[in-house]
Formats: structure tokens, sequence, C-alpha cells
């Protein structure tokens, strides 16, 4: 939704919006708990709200996501994005120090949710190939990616597939193991870039995010 509102207020030359958040900012509300699905729902470390966070201060997906979102730069670039499926991004540069950001996405129809405990119709990485314009040719730059999946900055992912133990048969190990799951790694990919467009292709799962980090190079 914000990289389709990005676009449009690109095209007609408007400002871009200032803030876009997701509903809510943690699990820690209340709509009313009325059936016993939800009081068993309780028991679990995900309780299948909408939180960024959990209860427990557990990141999701979707925050990560944000959070690339929030490290964005202030102006826009050309970008364009080559794969099958339901794929789209957006691209900008800081104007403070030259660096470069692309997110995408390749998303699927999300399920019923809590109802049905189907969240996302999964599908198997593609290939995503990318290329950004408008690089500073006089500039050396580091490439970083960061991925959003079922193995990266998915605690979710992690507990699913530990068999979705309720947080009292939970050991120090699995919690453990949550937190260092929530996180989306970096996974450093070119050093000191040059030239006034970058492209590469990166794998890609659905659903998935990619976030592509362009930053002057720093002496090592």
């Amino acid at each position: 939704m914000y990289s389709n509102i990005a676009q449009r207020c690109a095209k007609d030359k408007r400002r871009y919006p200032i803030a876009y958040a997701w509903w809510t900012l943690s699990d820690v509300f209340d709509e009313g708990w009325d059936n016993a699905g939800d009081s068993a729902a309780e028991q679990k470390p995900f309780i299948s709200a909408m939180g960024l966070m959990t209860r427990e201060s557990l990141k999701t997906p979707a925050y990560n996501a944000y959070k690339f979102l929030g490290s964005m730069g202030d102006e826009q670039l050309s970008l364009s994005v080559n794969g099958g499926g339901n794929l789209n991004g957006m691209a900008s540069r800081n104007t403070k120090n030259g660096g470069m950001q692309v997110i995408i996405y390749n998303g699927q129809n999300p399920g019923d949710g809590f109802h049905s405990d189907t969240y996302y119709a999964t599908a198997a990485a593609q290939d995503i190939g990318i290329t950004v314009s408008g690089m500073n040719p006089t500039m050396a730059y580091d490439v970083t990616a960061y991925h959003i999946d079922d193995t990266h900055g998915n605690a979710f992912g992690v507990w699913d597939k530990a068999g979705k133990k309720n947080m009292n048969d939970m050991s120090a190990a699995d919690w453990t193991a949550l937190r260092n799951a929530m996180e989306s790694p970096a996974e450093p990919v070119s050093h000191a870039v040059c030239g006034t467009k970058f492209s590469k292709t990166f794998s890609l799962s659905s659903p998935g995010v990619l976030y592509v980090t362009i930053e002057p190079s720093v002496a090592k």
C-alpha cells in the first residue's frame, strides 16, 4: 500500500506521506474475547493478533517490514523489477549522504487468519532481477541485503516449525531461538561498487520481502 501511495505521489509531484502505521503497534490491546479459541490463544507466545510486537516483546515479520520502510530515504528513485508473481517495490535515496535503499515484496493473498489458522499461501523462492539507477559515478558503494521470509526475520516461523508450543511448555532455549530469529541479519553483497546503475538477481520467497541498501563505502 505504501509503495503504491509513494509511486502515485511521485507521478503527481505531490509530497510523500509523512507517516503510515499498522493496526496495531503491539498485541497488548483488547477487542473482546468471545469464544473458547480465544482463551487457548492466550496460552501461546503468538496469539494471532495484529500487533507489530507480541506481548512478550517478540518482533513480528511485519515489524521488520516497517523497520525497512522507516529506513528509506527522502527521494524516490527509478526502479525496475523483473520476475513473475505479485512483485513490486520502491527505491529511494538519502539526499544527505547519497545512500540508496530498495524494497521488493513478493506476496500472496492472505488466508482466513485466526479462524482457520491459515495466513498466507506460500510459494517457492523466485529469482528477482533488480536495477537501480541514479547512482553517483564519483562515489563507491557497499551493498547489503536483508530478507524477511520463513527463515529470516521471522520468529513466528521458528515457533510454527517447532510445533506451536504453549508458553508453559517452552524452555529457555525455545525463547532464545525465537529472539534470535526475530531480526533480519545483514547479508553483505558487494563492496566498493562504482557506476551509475546497480543490477543484481536475488532469491526471494513468497511471501517475502527483500531490502537492499546501497550506502557510501567506508574504508575498511
